[in-house]
């Protein structure tokens, strides 16, 4: 998306911030020229009344900082203002990259929304900020991937164990974007980064207590939020990041995307869902990362993008595993440890104490390297590890 300056723009082929706005913005004005002054957005806004928004913005000081005469936007209070307008315009598809010969969809198109979490018992949550937020606390921000929605089971559990312990949680809902083909709902994570971000920016939480959780699809959009704060986010815990489009790209989930990455590998292709190198600081194999107990698999059908649809969704039990595993990593009762070394010496036993780490909830930060780990076959998932 088009908003500001950043480090991490590489080539064409990914969302580049330090594009500027100009482009843009005569392509909005443009489009928008085609309506009368009087016609009415769905949400309300006049056409009019945002073209000289948009236009003032190249003149108008943004918290002490003066937009350049290219409109390239440096400020996070400037790129807020260009991503809102952007969505209030429902101009998203004119403002992000096309990405597999499809365009990201609107906001409203695809039910995007965040929701604040007041726990298990109070399901009908509020998607504004509570009064009683804390800014001192960890923000925990929870988001699904691939036909999933924040009713999945695990995702509530993760949720409600989060703010037991004392943390806000947000869960960003976009089922309706995550129920197309695959090929739109993987363009569509440009649009859900930036609404996460912008969400983030706009209610000013520290970077520092920002741990975002993305699940499938949501670890790269959770990816496209930090690329936009500029690496400037704590921590990013991907579960399974989606590998199909995504895997050897510079638009998927990285090292870059955060201060601390890890991930947790269940499912790789070619026969699963997930990606089957390491992207993070820190990536557990867990229980070889391909293959889960309690799950089947065809070895004949590899995962073809194509034939990507909830019948054969349905099936993606390793996927989905990555998440089950997570929430037991959070309950007070369960520790489950990886070690760094080689898959054939982890299941011998072979692997040395001083090189095992916690993995999940309790990953440390500054961990780093690649690393395996095995759990029961069975829900509760503990089990002791493979080391000496």
């Amino acid at each position: 998306m088009a908003l500001a300056t950043s480090q991490f723009s590489r080539n064409s082929n990914r969302m580049e911030p330090s594009e500027n706005l100009h482009a843009i913005i005569v392509v909005i004005i443009l489009w928008s020229s085609m309506f009368e002054g009087s016609q009415l957005l769905p949400d309300g806004i006049y056409i009019e009344k945002l073209k000289r928004e948009i236009v003032s913005m190249g003149k108008t000081p943004i918290n002490g900082d003066v937009t350049s005469g290219d409109l390239a936007l440096r400020s996070e209070e400037g790129m807020v203002n260009a991503t809102s307008l952007c969505f209030a315009i429902l101009a998203v598809k004119m403002c992000m990259k096309t990405r597999f010969d499809k365009r990201p969809e609107r906001p409203v198109d695809m039910g995007l929304k965040s929701i604040w979490f007041n726990g298990a018992e109070n399901i009908k949550v509020q998607t504004t900020l509570p009064d009683n937020f804390d800014k001192t606390k960890e923000t925990d921000v929870i988001i699904h991937g691939y036909l999933v929605d924040t009713s999945l089971a695990e995702i509530r559990d993760l949720a409600n164990i989060l703010k037991k312990k004392g943390h806000n949680v947000m869960l960003i809902d976009w089922g309706k974007g995550a129920e197309v083909n695959y090929r739109q709902a993987a363009t569509n994570v440009q649009t859900v980064g930036a609404y996460v971000y912008m969400i983030l920016v706009k209610n000013k939480i520290p970077w520092d207590k920002i741990h975002l959780i993305g699940q499938g699809l949501g670890a790269h959009a959770a990816a496209e939020a930090g690329k936009l704060a500029k690496g400037k986010i704590n921590r990013i815990t991907g579960l399974d990041p989606a590998s199909p489009l995504f895997e050897d790209t510079d638009f998927a989930i990285s090292k870059e995307s955060a201060k601390f990455v890890d991930i947790i590998h269940t499912d790789a292709r070619p026969f699963g869902y997930g990606m089957k190198k390491p992207c993070g600081h820190l990536d557990v194999y867990v229980n070889g990362g391909r293959r889960q107990p309690g799950c089947t698999y065809n070895p004949k059908k590899p995962v073809r993008i194509h034939a990507l649809k909830r019948a054969t969704f349905s099936k993606a039990c390793g996927h989905l595993k990555a998440v089950a595993y997570y929430v037991e990593t959070a309950r007070d009762n369960c520790k489950l440890r990886a070690c760094k070394c080689t898959w054939k010496k982890f299941l011998a036993s072979k692997c040395s104490r001083d090189k095992c780490v916690y993995w999940g909830y309790d990953t440390k930060e500054g961990s780093a390297g690649t690393y395996y780990g095995v759990t029961a076959t069975a829900f509760p998932y503990c089990r002791t590890d493979g080391s000496e």
